[in-house]
């Protein structure tokens, strides 16, 4: 059986979209110092990921709180809000004095931190951070650890366009080839970016949560069907619990350079008219059928300087049928949904304009470092684990399939003769 191995792989920059840095931590509450009467002056000592003691204050921007005020539902986050533990406490995180990672406390995100090295002198010299935002990711021990690393926000579209929804792409179509033709005026471009969002609100829709283990990437010169079959089941299944799927991205590359082409993904699933998880064998026989892998088999064994690379991942499907868990990933506009900005952060950037393409075969994915709070189902998928939220803590680091096994980027991604990302849209005015 082939094992792992070690091939050459230089350092590129992959595809991250242009964004402002959103620097921030996952952090344990140890103890609130609330100032009832300066709300600026209240502060949280705790730890942080790896366990190191820090304080924070929590100092959301004027923006910031605006933007609450003018979203139904929503609440600008304070610490005080947080130190509650009463019944009726809307957003708590419990403080434990030994809080850490593993522990029985709550958990926060600290997002958009700066350190203060003055204000750190006031405190016996543990760091002081100052954060823009702050979420819940567990409120304590009662409830789900969140699961923090790399990852993304994974679309899922139904492979089927109803018929309302095919008579619209005609019209999309039609009006792009106008657009390219004649010239794109900014009323054309409006009136796409109208029709986009209504086919958007008709199409059945899901999302969830993937996070990669970069670590666990293994690497093979070659492979058999018999092979594969036992590598995969070994990442899939022992991933595959409790609501959870595992996953794997399959990495065809040629040195440092990633063959989009060959490149695709293989993941557990649910058989929803059967009421079960679909069996290993069937999921791998579908795999080889319809998904590549038996073209992937006979280009590995024809060309002996391509290698496989095998990155492990896990699924976890959006509480929500219709994924809708905040205004930020499809914010409605005009009585049609447009994307919002989570779902933006792991899309590149050609495709802001367009959600209608199949992210997965375009490889349009972008990863970051990521919490996801996680909701234990109840009823019939009792004990389920379920998406309740992502928040990205750092900026799109870069695309999915050139990530190394220290989470960075490290492999350049070459599309070959394959269309150029959005290659449709270039060319057109206003942006599109």
């Amino acid at each position: 059986m082939s094992s792992p191995m070690q091939c050459n792989a230089g350092v590129a920059g992959g595809e991250a979209a242009a964004a402002k840095p959103r620097g921030g931590f996952v952090f344990y509450p140890r103890h609130y110092h609330i100032d009832q009467t300066d709300p600026d002056k209240s502060f949280v000592r705790g730890a942080r990921y790896d366990g190191s003691e820090c304080v924070v204050r929590l100092r959301p921007t004027y923006v910031a709180r605006s933007n609450a005020r003018d979203t139904a539902g929503a609440s600008v986050p304070t610490l005080a809000r947080f130190a509650e533990t009463h019944r009726r406490a809307r957003t708590p995180c419990f403080a434990m004095p030994d809080n850490a990672r593993g522990g029985a406390g709550g958990v926060l995100l600290m997002e958009q931190v700066s350190l203060d090295s003055k204000a750190s002198r006031e405190h016996g010299g543990v760091p002081l951070y100052t954060a823009k935002w702050a979420s819940v990711l567990r409120e304590g021990g009662d409830m789900p650890d969140p699961v923090i690393g790399f990852g993304y926000l994974e679309t899922g579209f139904a492979p089927k366009l109803e018929e309302s929804a095919r008579v619209l792409q005609g019209e999309i179509d039609s009006l792009r080839r106008a657009m390219l033709s004649r010239g794109a005026t900014p009323e054309m471009a409006q009136q796409l970016q109208a029709m986009l969002a209504d086919q958007l609100s008709q199409r059945r829709k899901w999302f969830a949560a993937v996070v990669m283990e970069p670590r666990d990437i293994a690497t093979y010169a070659s492979t058999t069907k018999g092979e594969l079959a036992q590598i995969l089941h070994d990442v899939l299944v022992p991933r595959t619990d409790h609501g959870r799927y595992g996953m794997a991205l399959l990495r065809v590359r040629d040195g440092d350079r990633v063959l989009a082409g060959p490149s695709t993904q293989v993941k557990m699933d649910y058989d929803f008219s059967g009421g079960f998880v679909k069996p290993y064998e069937e999921i791998f026989d579908e795999f080889l059928r319809f998904g590549g892998g038996a073209g992937l088999i006979s280009l590995l064994q024809r060309d002996p300087k391509l290698c496989l690379d095998v990155i492990p991942a896990q699924r976890i499907n959006c509480r929500r049928s219709d994924a809708v868990y905040a205004d930020q990933i499809l914010v409605s506009d005009n009585g049609a949904w447009r994307p919002g900005k989570v779902l933006r952060t792991y899309v590149d950037q050609a495709f802001h304009t367009d959600f209608s393409e199949n992210f997965h075969v375009r490889k349009a994915y972008l990863y970051a470092k990521v919490a996801v709070r996680i909701a234990r189902a109840t009823g019939a998928g009792l004990g389920n684990d379920l998406m309740s939220s992502i928040h990205a803590f750092s900026a799109p680091i870069g695309n999915t399939y050139c990530i190394g096994q220290t989470g960075q980027p490290v492999l350049t991604l070459d599309r070959g003769i394959d269309e150029p990302v959005h290659s449709r849209e270039a060319g057109l005015a206003a942006g599109l």
